[in-house]
């Protein structure tokens, strides 16, 4: 990835993030303008992902169980922010486009209202933080969970492996209206934390069993100094129901757009800490990802992320 962020002039900065050099396309860019030493309001525009919440309860690699099935993927919105002493108040408005479809919702008021507060108890080493927020017309998101992919891979005679994609099929391209709500909170203690939320749908759909689907999940972490830099360990546990027909992306494999089906448990083990500077973070992470009828994958996988 490619990212370049700057500030023009006191009142607005633009970003732009364009993704996979083989395959180029621009995955953010908006522009926003404010100053949040004038006034507590801003304004976004452009595309980039809208604050629908923290989506914690991943690893480096793998995303919870409430990210990989209801977190909204980046589009086209403008949105208006109030921001002041710990407290974000933000409404969105975003169309997405689907001129093969003229007759779809996609177009039609689709809109997200999210905030979050975070504040720290004067004269301790504790801190909380709450967010929420809610999404109209969430089914047409561009989520992975709900488009319901059916693709055939080529794989590895030995090992099984998806190496590639032959075909890729889209069941449902366009859902009826069906929104998501997210909630989550999180606790922190000087090294300590705790990081909880629940994600769900507001609408009973074919892909969610002819129920209203949802996942949570707890994570608790620590980040200890360890050989004079900060470490931070990970355990996630989370669940899901009424997602037996929804897709889930599946860890390392995500170039190839391989996807399982109906994941409705999680445990995710992590230690991630920098090394030569701190801007070069490696991660060892442990996923097993829980199936319908008692089945199971799992994955280890040694992650380096550098930030410039």
């Amino acid at each position: 990835d490619f990212c370049l962020s700057r500030g023009l002039g006191d009142v607005y900065k633009r970003q732009v993030n364009a993704a996979t050099i083989t395959d180029p396309y621009l995955e953010f860019a908006f522009v926003t303008f404010g100053d949040l030493s004038e006034s507590p309001f801003f304004v976004t525009v452009g595309k980039n992902e809208i604050p629908t919440g923290v989506w914690a309860g991943g690893g480096p690699w793998t995303a919870s169980l409430t990210s990989g099935y209801f977190q909204p993927s980046q589009f086209t919105n403008a949105m208006v922010s109030y921001y002041e002493h710990g407290f974000n108040l933000s409404l969105a408005g975003f169309a997405l486009d689907d001129s093969s479809n003229p007759s779809s919702l996609s177009g039609n008021g689709n809109f997200m209202l999210g905030m979050y507060y975070t504040d720290n108890i004067p004269d301790t080493s504790l801190g909380y933080g709450f967010n929420a927020a809610y999404v109209y017309n969430w089914a047409n998101t561009g989520m992975s969970a709900n488009n319901a992919m059916v693709r055939t891979f080529q794989t590895d005679p030995v090992t099984g492996a998806p190496t590639g994609i032959v075909e890729s099929q889209s069941l449902e391209p366009i859902q009826q209206q069906n929104s998501m709500i997210n909630i989550e909170a999180n606790m922190h203690y000087s090294v300590y934390g705790v990081y909880m939320g629940w994600s769900g749908l507001t609408e009973k759909a074919a892909y969610t069993n002819n129920g209203l689907a949802g996942a949570w999940y707890i994570q608790l972490t620590t980040s200890p100094i360890m050989l004079d830099q900060v470490t931070t360990f990970g355990l996630t546990w989370s669940q899901s129901y009424n997602t037996d027909q929804m897709f889930f992306s599946v860890p390392g494999q995500e170039a190839l757009g391989a996807q399982i089906q109906g994941v409705n448990k999680e445990i995710i083990a992590f230690i991630q800490r920098p090394i030569l500077t701190p801007q070069v973070l490696v991660g060892l992470e442990y996923s097993w990802l829980g199936l319908p009828n008692d089945q199971y994958t799992s994955a280890l996988t040694l992650d380096l992320s550098i930030y410039f």
